[in-house]
């Protein structure tokens, strides 16, 4: 079985040179692939690929499908990266790594929903730009936040929301698979009712765009939107039109449709946005994990077809 980690980065190429055991059997590749042929050349033969953050549409996968058979996504938004109905279409598995940083990425949006609140980085901008600007904002214990989703993102949000004394709602698709201390209650009420939002869901044909006009100008006057899952969930418009003209007083986000994000971006114009460059996830601890599910996975035997 060959399995090639195709697009290693030079930090999970370091670990390799002071750890060899960790990556045995497994042909790394310590770059980016310069484009579509180069994947092919370098996946050439591969029975299963490991797959950090590049692209691999339809032509990519028919050329290499009479050998692929599975593809390890690092990470959990594997249909950003990969055609999944060519590759369901192929025969090639398509599989993720689930929770390796929950509670990481949780900590991340918790922190954004911080320095919201009480307005830390235009602070911070402001003194780098020689003003003194004493700003402040709401006290979060005994406010209200909406976690939109209850993965195990979700979940970690919602127990962070609780242990600082905010009252939790609720969102979800289907019933959550444990009990937490959060009212469950439609999408319509948690933005009426929300000082704060955050979203915690996956991105799917039905969740593309799913938070609009509707749901934004609901919200409370002054209240915080918080993205670390997806950009596509947002609809760009609605969000600049809420930012612009009200009810929402901030936006915190981690995650764009288009990344990187673009220089002439008009989000980037608003003074009451927090921006950061899709780095929730990005912890030592989080990264070993991922490394450790993903290399597990790609090492497992062929008997078992988890498109996600």
């Amino acid at each position: 079985m060959r399995i090639v980690y195709f697009d290693c980065s030079a930090r999970t190429a370091a670990l390799a040179e002071r750890e060899p055991a960790f990556f045995e059997g497994i042909e790394i590749h310590a770059s980016d692939p310069k484009d579509e042929a180069d994947t092919i050349a370098r996946l050439a033969g591969a029975d299963v690929a490991i797959n950090g953050h590049s692209y691999m549409p339809a032509p990519v996968l028919e050329a290499l499908a009479p050998t692929l058979k599975r593809i390890v996504f690092l990470g959990t938004g594997a249909a950003t990266y990969v055609d999944m109905e060519a590759a369901a279409r192929l025969g090639i598995s398509v599989e993720v790594c689930r929770d390796y940083g929950s509670r990481t990425i949780a900590e991340f949006a918790f922190g954004m929903l911080l320095d919201s609140a009480r307005q830390i980085s235009k602070m911070d901008r402001g003194m780098r730009a020689g003003m003194w600007p004493v700003l402040g904002g709401p006290e979060l214990k005994g406010k209200t936040l909406g976690v939109v989703g209850l993965g195990g993102i979700g979940r970690e949000m919602a127990r962070i929301g609780v242990a600082f004394g905010m009252n939790v709602l609720a969102w979800n698709r289907s019933p959550p698979k444990e009990e937490l201390p959060v009212e469950m209650v439609s999408l319509e009420t948690l933005f009426e009712q929300s000082l704060a939002v955050s979203l915690h869901v996956a991105t799917t044909p039905e969740t593309i765009g799913m938070i609009g006009a509707d749901l934004l100008d609901r919200m409370p006057k002054g209240a915080i939107l918080v993205n670390v899952a997806r950009g596509e969930l947002v609809d760009q418009d609605a969000l600049c039109a809420a930012l612009t003209n009200g009810p929402l007083g901030h936006a915190a986000l981690d995650v764009f449709p288009m990344e990187p994000l673009p220089s002439d971006d008009p989000i980037r114009d608003f003074d009451n946005v927090t921006l950061t460059a899709h780095a929730a996830w990005n912890t030592p601890d989080a990264g070993r994990r991922l490394l450790e599910i993903g290399v597990g996975l790609a090492r497992m035997s062929f008997g078992k077809d988890t498109h996600q």
